[in-house]
């Protein structure tokens, strides 16, 4: 709760601080709050403050919450009564009480000194009363359950007996259920089924994606001109076809004519079709 946000501690002082905190023995909530704020654990290259204290103290993350909800709890004090946390020992229920409404407990302490009350009593006075309603309403949340319980045994008892036989077998078959034990074997090789036959409609779904993949542009084409338009469709794509197959033809027939032609003329100039090569020399000894 205070106003300005402290600055992030540098390397060196993170790792003065986490020594300070492995040797201290009372108020380590202080110093854990200092380390938080001041963002120790991101100094001390961890990439997350849960890390750093479980590593540098061993610490759980709900121990070190508790900690940090006492230094909340007792710097908000500190702030209204201008006196050190130390003054105002506080047990885990004290800070319970007070965290779940920190700011009106802040706000009522800090009247009550202001009206002249000593402020050890003005925080004694507000914890029990923080601590005395929050008793009230957990006996309240247990009287409305138990009527709750009262209303729901009313309404089955008022049932038909058919319906109470009905949950009665239900109940009965239920718990049958749970006290039979569990075939280990079976239902390894049910699931072991179930995989295969998860396996078997994935191919087949993938098998009747690709099917619909080839009848989409017939699907489009037909839904823009019916059946005419898909026939018109496949003659362009026969005529397609026919273009490419005469175009490569009629290269390949160029590339043939051009061999024959310079295979005419190497003949002319004496090349034979059959040569013979030295391998290791690689001369070329007849051809």
């Amino acid at each position: 709760m205070k106003d300005v946000t402290p600055a992030e501690l540098s390397k060196a002082e993170a790792t003065q601080l986490t020594r300070k905190i492995k040797t201290a023995v009372n108020d380590v909530w202080a110093l854990l709050v200092r380390a938080r704020e001041g963002k120790a654990w991101k100094a001390l290259k961890y990439s997350t403050w849960e890390d750093y204290v479980k590593t540098e103290f061993g610490m759980s993350r709900r121990r070190a919450g508790q900690l940090l909800e006492k230094g909340e709890v007792v710097e908000a004090i500190e702030v209204v009564t201008g006196k050190s946390g130390n003054a105002f020992p506080l047990s885990k229920r004290d800070v319970d009480a007070l965290k779940d409404d920190l700011p009106t407990a802040a706000s009522t302490i800090k009247a009550k000194v202001e009206a002249g009350e000593n402020p050890e009593k003005a925080v004694a006075d507000t914890v029990a009363a923080a601590r005395a309603g929050k008793e009230k309403a957990k006996a309240d949340l247990a009287a409305l359950q138990a009527e709750n319980d009262r209303l729901r045994e009313q309404h089955a008892a008022a049932l038909p007996q058919a319906v109470k036989d009905h949950e009665t077998a239900k109940a009965e078959a239920i718990a049958a259920r749970k006290a039979k034990p569990v075939d280990v074997e079976a239902l390894t090789a049910e699931l072991e089924e179930l995989r295969e036959a998860n396996d078997a409609l994935e191919t087949e779904i993938t098998a009747i994606k690709a099917d619909n993949a080839k009848w989409e542009a017939m699907r489009v084409q037909f839904e823009q001109g019916g059946f005419e338009k898909v026939i018109a469709g496949k003659d362009e794509e026969i005529r397609v076809l026919k273009t490419r197959v005469a175009t490569e033809s009629q290269e390949k027939v160029r590339n043939l004519n051009s061999f024959n032609w310079a295979m005419k003329k190497l003949t002319e100039l004496g090349f034979r079709r059959n040569a013979e090569i030295d391998i290791e020399t690689g001369e070329v000894l007849n051809g």
